[in-house]
């Protein structure tokens, strides 16, 4: 038996499989397999893991730092889990909005960084 044969096209991975997944239940089959319910339970391969690496993530577990993403990827796992790819794209669809806003904080961060780090400089160079 081939499971979710389609991955390879030019779609996200979870995308692919989302949608395999539903159409396996259109057919009565089983959406997941226990390798997709595996991948949803580590967050190196969850939605979440496999969004950007700029998401900060703990060191430990890489699991997000971000409570909203951690909440939104614990959810995206039990759909899965469940056999339920609708919930499970409804949680894909908030994790790719929250991980967006999460990436751009993190940009701004890193701006805002290197800018006292420049104005620091500089006032070092002209003696303030």
């Amino acid at each position: 038996m081939k499971w979710f044969s389609r991955q390879a096209e030019d779609k996200p991975y979870w995308i692919a499989v989302l949608d395999e997944a539903m159409e396996r239940a259109k057919r009565g089959k089983k959406p997941f397999s226990r390798r997709h319910v595996k991948q949803a339970e580590d967050w190196t391969t969850c939605a979440c893991g496999r969004q950007d690496w700029r998401i900060p993530r703990d060191v430990e577990d890489d699991s997000p730092l971000d409570p909203e993403l951690k909440r939104l990827g614990g959810e995206f796992y039990e759909a899965i889990k469940g056999g339920a790819p609708i919930a499970a794209r409804q949680r894909l669809v908030e994790i790719e909005i929250r991980a967006a806003e999460v990436i751009r904080l993190e940009s701004a961060r890193y701006m805002i960084d290197r800018a006292d780090e420049t104005e620091s400089l500089e006032s070092e160079r002209i003696g303030l």
